[in-house]
């Protein structure tokens, strides 16, 4: 199934498509996030015969332009990380295998960076991004607070 990705505009009463892409061929999305400048959308991408594929992000950048701005990163498949957050330009991902919280850095569009930026003792549940130490909730763990920036 082919999916396409749209960006209307509304002027009044009129309303027009301003730009279109194509989707990659294959792609599941289970996880949406959306900030000031961003949209990411994490999924699952399968190979164009339906086989086994790749965890991936999608970004959307430049929100508010006449044009869609996506981009892709593919994500380490020995960690299934997972988003829990955003702001501006980042993503909040934790990771299950060896729990932790990552940072990915979309503010270049074409060299986004995924960075390790603590470990973990639990899975976590949820983010809370106040930027003078960030909590994490681990269910029956309890808080644990990490520096993001």
């Amino acid at each position: 199934m082919q999916q396409t990705l749209k960006l209307i505009g509304i002027d009044g009463e009129d309303v027009s498509i301003l730009d279109a892409k194509s989707m990659p061929q294959g792609f599941y999305a289970y996880g949406t996030q959306v900030t000031d400048t961003r949209v990411f959308a994490q999924g699952y991408r399968w190979d164009a015969n339906g086989n086994s594929g790749t965890y991936v992000i999608f970004a959307i950048g430049d929100i508010g332009g006449d044009e869609i701005q996506l981009v892709t990163r593919d994500l380490p498949m020995n960690e299934y990380l997972y988003s829990v957050a955003s702001q501006g330009d980042h993503l909040i991902l934790a990771s299950y295998q060896t729990p932790g919280i990552h940072d990915l850095d979309a503010t270049d569009l074409a060299d986004m960076t995924l960075e390790k930026k603590a470990d973990v003792m639990s899975y976590v549940y949820s983010v809370t991004l106040n930027g003078n130490g960030d909590l994490c909730t681990m269910g029956p763990y309890g808080l644990e607070a990490v520096d993001l920036q």
